[in-house]
């Protein structure tokens, strides 16, 4: 049977025009309740399956639009979204995941804005975009916007989801303290992700303990070809450096390294310390990384609670920054096996 004869017969059985059937059939404007139970109800008794994956307005629709450029593991992610069980608060959601790039979901966004793609919620990973954020801003006057793992304020999305990334770099600094044999160390800064907020987050508060609690009279950022050239040994570190077992610090997204910069095989000249390490100088590294002390499913169930709560479902009380705990594992290795 061809498509209009099958609007045409659903619309003649449910009462209603051909053009509300076609919008039920692509979810591209709000129908009634009634109206809506009605035409899937009819389409099941004839048999049609174009309906199956259209829901009553006891499904939340939410769109996942994961930015596939971050650090985040994207598809590892989506496919978390996409096996998720779909019911939460006596509802039922129905994800729809898309993991793409920015300009990608710059034209999800704009459907939602015109009316294209209907959704009852938005729940967005990415990085920090002008236009995305000003799209999100649009969307957010309509549908509920929940953010994860990386924040975007300026979009005016109702609540974030995740670490509370300027208390993770403050713990970071707080593990460098207690291993530190001196508390003014040569502190080198990898700068995280471009426009990730997440990095940019964990980078101000570790700088703010390190001015609270060390003497960072040497911090400066450091570029991540140089880093590599430091650990093998192919450029020298400070040369001022004068004091032994001095760390070397290396601030990377949610980890933190900690190098022992002067090693045995290093010799005095004239009285000052030849600090030029070879590709053979061994670095004993201790490596911290944050992890979530939730799982992937867990953190998505909460996502689902949280739309519900925001406006889609029943209206009760929810917080902006929900913040998710974690914890930091160290590592011990050595400087040849370590490349970031």
């Amino acid at each position: 049977m061809s498509k209009r004869n099958m609007l045409t017969d659903l619309a003649r059985v449910s009462d209603v025009s051909v053009s509300t059937v076609d919008r039920v059939l692509k979810s591209r404007a709000r129908v009634s309740e009634s109206k809506m139970r009605r035409i899937l109800s009819n389409a099941r008794k004839l048999g049609y399956t174009q309906f199956d994956n259209v829901h009553t307005h006891d499904h939340l629709r939410v769109a996942v639009l994961i930015d596939d450029s971050t650090r985040f593991p994207a598809y590892h992610i989506a496919n978390g979204f996409n096996i998720a069980n779909p019911f939460t608060a006596g509802k039922e959601i129905c994800f729809t995941v898309y993991c793409c790039s920015r300009v990608s979901i710059k034209q999800h966004l704009t459907e939602m804005i015109t009316g294209t793609a209907v959704f009852n919620a938005v729940i967005i990973i990415s990085a920090q975009d002008i236009e995305i954020c000003s799209k999100l801003g649009q969307v957010s006057k309509k549908i509920p916007v929940l953010t994860m793992f990386s924040d975007l304020p300026s979009s005016h999305r109702q609540a974030y989801l995740g670490i509370d990334n300027r208390a993770l770099g403050w713990s970071l600094a707080e593990k460098l303290k207690s291993d530190l044999s001196y508390y003014s160390p040569e502190i080198y800064i990898l700068p995280g992700q471009i426009n990730l907020i997440s990095d940019e987050q964990q980078e101000m508060g570790f700088r703010a303990f390190i001015r609270k609690h060390l003497n960072g009279d040497f911090i400066r950022d450091i570029h991540k070809k140089e880093l590599i050239k430091i650990i093998k040994g192919e450029i020298s570190l400070n040369p001022e450096l004068t004091r032994d077992n001095d760390r070397v610090i290396f601030l990377a997204g949610d980890s933190l390294f900690l190098f022992d910069s002067l090693t045995e095989s290093e010799t005095c000249e004239h009285g000052q310390v030849n600090n030029t390490p070879s590709a053979v100088n061994s670095f004993n590294v201790n490596r911290y990384n944050a992890s979530f002390c939730n799982t992937l499913h867990e953190i998505i169930e909460r996502a689902m609670v949280l739309i519900t709560y925001m406006g889609v479902g029943p209206r009760l009380r929810y917080n902006e920054y929900n913040y998710l705990p974690f914890h930091l594992e160290k590592h011990t290795d050595q400087s040849e096996s370590f490349i970031p």
